[in-house]
């Protein structure tokens, strides 16, 4: 099942009986936006701004800088200086940006964790295995898999295969992504950026 839309002026709601059936929003539910810099990407804070105002939603992103003090309302800051654009850095100490993040599943308790970018997509997979699946997974897809090397490249596919096989839907940005994951049967939702970055609402194409 697919589904197109993107940001826009007029309001698209979420919750519509027949569209993103499954994926029923309430008030009481508690939603995870998983990012891994901060300040979180303008996509993401649309997507932010647009839940907040209804449904109570939180983020647990990573501070590369390692800078400290006060975050924005509802956000988790994991703070660890490696800077932007070490990859390799980042990849290292993954392993202990996922403990920061099971420690604020462990405290909140979600029950939806939308996981942006691949490599959060990774780590949202493992906590959904160790915690036996008491939340749903959404893939924020905003870029393919990508790596200069063609068997780094082959294998990060491999991983997010296997991590896709717990996600019970996708967002794609872009329509073109849509043919590279044919063999997800689940819910698959195109949602592109076409609009300046200050409008923060889902409009029907």
């Amino acid at each position: 099942m697919e589904e197109q839309h993107h940001f826009g002026k007029k309001q698209r709601v979420l919750d519509r009986k027949n569209n993103w059936s499954w994926f029923v929003f309430m008030a009481d539910k508690k939603i995870i936006l998983l990012d891994s810099s901060y300040p979180i990407n303008s996509r993401n804070k649309r997507i932010f701004n647009y839940l907040e105002k209804k449904y109570n939603i939180m983020v647990i992103t990573w501070d590369r800088k390692g800078e400290t003090g006060k975050h924005d309302k509802n956000y988790y800051v994991y703070n660890k200086k490696i800077n932007y654009g070490h990859k390799f850095k980042k990849l290292i100490c993954l392993p202990l940006y996922l403990l920061y993040i099971d420690s604020i599943i462990k405290k909140l308790k979600p029950d939806i964790i939308i996981a942006s970018n691949w490599d959060m997509l990774i780590l949202a997979s493992m906590l959904k295995l160790r915690y036996k699946k008491s939340f749903k997974l959404i893939y924020e897809n905003r870029d393919m898999v990508t790596s200069k090397y063609k068997m780094v490249k082959k294998i990060l596919e491999n991983i997010e295969k296997r991590a896709l096989a717990n996600t019970d839907a996708m967002i794609l940005a872009s329509r073109f992504f849509k043919s590279q994951y044919e063999k997800f049967k689940k819910e698959k939702i195109i949602v592109e950026n076409k609009v300046p970055s200050s409008v923060s609402k889902y409009e029907k194409e």
